[in-house]
């Protein structure tokens, strides 16, 4: 027993020893496998490894720019003249670079039916140097950039492989028949910027049967209406791409490679359409042909504008040095969007960078409006609409020197000054008839680039028939006298003027006929009028409120330089008679209506709208709409006028706003179709939800209030239970309900109001919940290009009762 226990022990220690052997080996041969496996990374990319870069408008983009800084480590050292990285095949590819329709097939497929498509490629260190620079690999479809993707370095033998990548679908616009695909190893040189071999590898596929991935499309030009995609120059710039000199960078940038300053691009565009993007599209932009950066936005409203966030790191990226570059911009590069016009697309400027700063080779853009400045500090200025800088008429509003006048009728005058000098000025404006002094106005203070205006000044006057001489002068506070205009003038004794106003003919034919012609075509032009817009809304607001527009309320449309000359000449007249505690507080709230197309006042003893001429039909129709509330409102409770609270001012822009969606409902309701009906889509649900953030945040100013209130009243108001079931129905008011709750709205008391907006703003976010759950349920689905309604209506349609 004693020699069998013995043996047993042995026997337990050999089967010991054993067990570790071959644990050991184990463990040695998993490490020489993990050495020989650990220079082969393969990263799988089923999602976009490439972030979005944010895009500020009239709408912002909370997406991140993909080319995030990377420090930047020692310089590569190569030990010949071979490019280092090369395409590779892993084991178990047949090729560096694989299109398929089968996720995790490492076969490639050259003929491809299938729907879903699958990208894998890779690169190797074949060197035996560190690359511990950074660079970027691009992948490329029929030669157009279509993703990137940053590494910081590669160390020798070691290689990068993307798998599975399957966005190519939605990154570029995909048709039957042969196509080459490609990727592109250090594409902006950074490594090695005189050896282009082994950079490129490229494969051709052929795609058959290929349908409906991308968005559907209605290709018919006789039926469908396109959005287009154009550069504008915002304000302040030069063209629509900015290059500036950045000495203080945001932190984590580079600056660049031989300063200590950065350089900073921004770019502009925006939707010049009838109808909304609702792809993703990319912008690229190129230095000397060099693809540099890409960025990604997915839908872009009808007019809405997009001014990029500065790019930081285009410089450094390109490794570029001082001298002369070309910088160009590519809108929509891959055609994901149909549009009106594909020739509007692109830009280029070129500029030189030295150590002194940022030469952009282009000229500034020329304002044709811009008047000379001469020796002389005062002259005439004439409105796009007037004769002259001085017009004579019998009639008010009405500024066209080519008309007899009547001696027995009260004369009109008026008259516009400019200082363009360089000083400013006090002057005196005299008028003379025949070589007598008819009318002296002593003026205020004229700042330089400033206008003067005396509008529709009435005077009694009497005069034999014939031809006189009219002259108007100005005397300088330094005694200079300057002649402004001079002219005949013919008057007659037995002539009547007509003040009849202009009466629609076939209304609904002529509108209803254009709008199918045309569906929001800039104007003026040969079809349609400015005037023949106002006098369709004049019939409207008969037509709705059973009686006409009075003569004392006048029209003037301005182009954009003169609307703002307008506004800043009535706001500096206006304040002058006003008591000094609140003249401040009213210059500064008047001048905001620069931001606005239009606006109503009472100024020279009329009624007058004032409204920008460059928007589109349906555009311009809305804001007569909503400045024609305005009047009615101050026809038929004028004391409303007459205080700057402002919980009255918002009250007021309540009823424009009611007043505004009602006669846009009156039309529909003549021409029998509808104007305000919108596809439901992204991007018209993130507009909503952007206006109705907006509104929350502004909801102290007398716009946004006004439109919460109009929906706080709606949904709360007892008086608007009828109203409020009518909306629950449809989803909004028809015409009966919408002018019922406007006439309620002119008759509102104001204390009221003023408890309707404190307990709307106490429960703000509950109100601006309920508005979005309206607004979006108003879209609807399945809209094709040409049933969508105006752009320039969306807020008038989705925001307003």
């Amino acid at each position: 027993m004693a020699v069998m226990k013995f043996s047993n022990k042995v026997f337990q220690k050999k089967l010991t020893l054993l067990v570790a052997s071959i644990l050991l080996f184990i463990i040695l041969l998993i490490i020489i496998i993990s050495n020989c496996s650990s220079s082969e990374n393969e990263i799988n990319f089923n999602s976009n490894l490439d972030s979005q870069i944010e895009l500020n408008n009239i709408s912002q983009s909370n997406e991140e720019d993909f080319n995030n800084q990377i420090a930047t480590q020692s310089d590569v050292v190569l030990m010949d003249n071979q490019f280092p990285l090369k395409a590779y095949t892993p084991q178990g590819w047949n090729s560096p670079l694989i299109i398929n329709g089968e996720n995790g097939d490492r076969n490639l497929n050259f003929l491809l039916e299938s729907e879903e498509i699958f990208i894998s490629w890779s690169i190797i260190n074949e060197s035996t140097s560190n690359v511990n620079k950074v660079f970027f690999v691009d992948l490329l479809l029929d030669g157009i950039p279509i993703e990137r993707w940053k590494f910081s370095g590669i160390s020798p033998g070691e290689s990068y492989s993307i798998t599975d990548w399957s966005e190519l679908a939605e990154k570029a616009n995909l048709s039957n028949g042969i196509h080459q695909l490609s990727i592109v190893i250090d594409s902006t040189n950074l490594i090695d910027a005189t050896n282009s071999l082994n950079k490129k590898f490229s494969i051709q596929f052929t795609l058959n049967q290929y349908q409906d991935i991308n968005v559907s499309k209605n290709t018919n030009p006789l039926n469908a209406r396109f959005p287009n995609l154009e550069f504008f120059v915002p304000d302040g710039w030069r063209n629509p791409i900015r290059v500036n000199l950045e000495k203080d960078l945001p932190p984590g940038v580079l600056s660049t490679p031989i300063d200590t300053t950065g350089i900073s691009v921004q770019f502009a565009y925006f939707n010049g359409g009838l109808t909304t993007v609702d792809e993703y599209y990319q912008v690229h932009v190129y230095v000397n042909d060099v693809f540099a950066s890409k960025f990604s936005r997915w839908g872009s409203l009808p007019g809405e504008y997009v001014i990029s966030t500065p790019i930081y790191n285009l410089i450094s990226d390109l490794d570029l040095e001082y001298g002369k570059h070309e910088l160009k911009v590519v809108l929509d590069p891959t055609l994901m969007v149909m549009e009106s016009n594909e020739s509007d697309n692109q830009i280029t400027v070129e500029f030189i960078w030295s150590q002194d700063g940022i030469e952009i080779q282009q000229q500034n853009v020329s304002n044709d409006n811009e008047a000379p400045k001469g020796l002389t500090n005062v002259h005439g200025y004439k409105f796009n609409n007037w004769s002259a800088s001085l017009s004579l008429s019998n009639e008010p509003g009405v500024y066209d020197n080519d008309q007899l006048i009547h001696s027995k009728n009260p004369l009109f005058v008026s008259w516009a000054l400019e200082n363009n000098g360089y000083s400013e000025t006090e002057f005196e404006v005299e008028l003379f008839v025949d070589g007598k002094i008819l009318k002296k106005w002593d003026r205020p203070s004229l700042p330089v680039g400033s206008i003067d205006m005396i509008l529709d000044y009435s005077m009694d006057f009497i005069i034999d028939s014939g031809f006189h001489n009219v002259l108007l002068r100005v005397i300088t506070a330094s005694g200079e006298i300057i002649n402004i205009y001079e002219d005949r003038f013919y008057w007659e004794k037995d002539y009547q003027p007509n003040f009849s106003r202009i009466e629609s003919v076939n209304f609904l034919t002529n509108f209803g006929d254009y709008w199918t012609r045309h569906q929001g075509l800039n104007f003026p032009d040969d079809q349609i009028t400015t005037e023949e817009l106002i006098t369709w809304m004049s019939v409207l607001y008969e037509e709705v409120h059973g009686e006409t527009i009075g003569e004392n309320l006048l029209f003037h449309i301005l182009n954009p330089k003169e609307y703002y000359r307008w506004i800043e000449s009535e706001c500096r007249d206006k304040s002058m008679n006003l008591s000094p505690d609140i003249r401040v507080f009213y210059f500064d709230n008047c001048q905001k209506g620069e931001h606005s197309d239009g606006y109503y006042t009472n100024w020279h003893g009329y009624n007058r709208i004032v409204v920008k001429w460059d928007l589109r039909p349906l555009e311009f129709l809305a804001v007569i709409s909503h400045e024609l509330g305005h009047y009615y409102q101050s026809t038929k409770r004028n004391e409303l006028d007459k205080t700057y609270d402002p919980e009255i001012i918002a009250l007021k822009e309540t009823q424009a706003y009611v007043h505004q969606s009602l006669l846009i409902k009156a039309l529909e309701d003549k021409l029998g179709f509808e104007l305000m009906t919108y596809p439901a889509t992204r991007a018209y649900e993130q507009y909503v939800r952007n206006e109705i953030m907006s509104m929350k945040e502004k909801v102290e100013t007398s716009h946004a209030h006004g439109k919460l209130l109009a929906w706080d009243l709606l949904l709360n108001d007892p008086s608007l239970r009828l109203q409020r079931t009518n909306l629950f129905n449809n989803l909004k008011l028809d015409l009966n309900n919408q002018k019922f709750m406007f006439d309620y709205l002119i008759e509102l008391d104001i204390e009221e109001s003023e408890v309707r907006s404190r307990l709307f703003i106490s429960d703000l976010n509950t109100l601006s919940n309920t508005l979005e759950s309206f607004a979006i349920s108003r879209l609807k689905n399945g809209l094709l290009n040409f049933e969508q309604g105006d752009p320039f209506l969306r807020e008038t349609g989705l925001l307003i009762p």
